[in-house]
């Protein structure tokens, strides 16, 4: 572990970005080390709840993720859920970006139920409105929806599994 004097979230910062440069280059095992000791200082430098213990979380996921450890994908996902439901509130952009995570995860495990439901909730965050009164939200032509903001921003950060494609 780290060293009192190395607790500052400068440091942390530096470990994730060493960590990004460790999993750009196949070195998961040593980039999990980085982002394991960011996440532990920045816990203790800034609080468990932060933005930043999301993030860093985040990218220990997605290392789970490509090495198909999915039960460890999926708890790491669930707190950065958990932060990005208490930092930005429920209905955020970010929020709906790690749920449709969790559902390409769940995807990968042959959950296509708890799959959908990550993916409506996501749905329901992105384009509110659209599932009630039988096309409220909608404008134009009756095939043309509205598009939301946060719609191709949200969805150019999934990162969609081969066989979601299938499902």
């Amino acid at each position: 572990m780290t060293a009192p004097d190395e607790l500052h979230p400068d440091v942390a910062d530096s470990l994730y970005q060493l960590g990004q440069i460790l999993q750009n280059t196949g070195r998961d095992r040593e980039a999990m080390d980085s982002y394991r000791e960011a996440a532990h200082i920045f816990r203790r430098t800034i609080g468990p709840d932060h933005e930043d213990v999301a993030v860093v979380c985040c990218a220990m996921g997605q290392v789970h993720q490509s090495r198909g450890e999915t039960d460890e994908a999926l708890a790491v996902y669930a707190e950065v859920l958990r932060i990005a439901r208490l930092t930005f509130g429920p209905a955020d952009g970010f929020v709906a970006e790690v749920l449709g995570i969790l559902g390409n995860v769940h995807l990968e495990r042959g959950d296509n139920d708890a799959a959908m439901e990550c993916f409506s909730e996501s749905s329901r965050i992105l384009c509110p409105g659209e599932e009630e009164g039988g096309g409220a939200g909608r404008s134009g032509s009756p095939g043309q929806q509205r598009q939301h903001p946060l719609v191709v921003p949200s969805l150019a950060g999934f990162q969609f599994h081969p066989h979601a494609a299938a499902a």
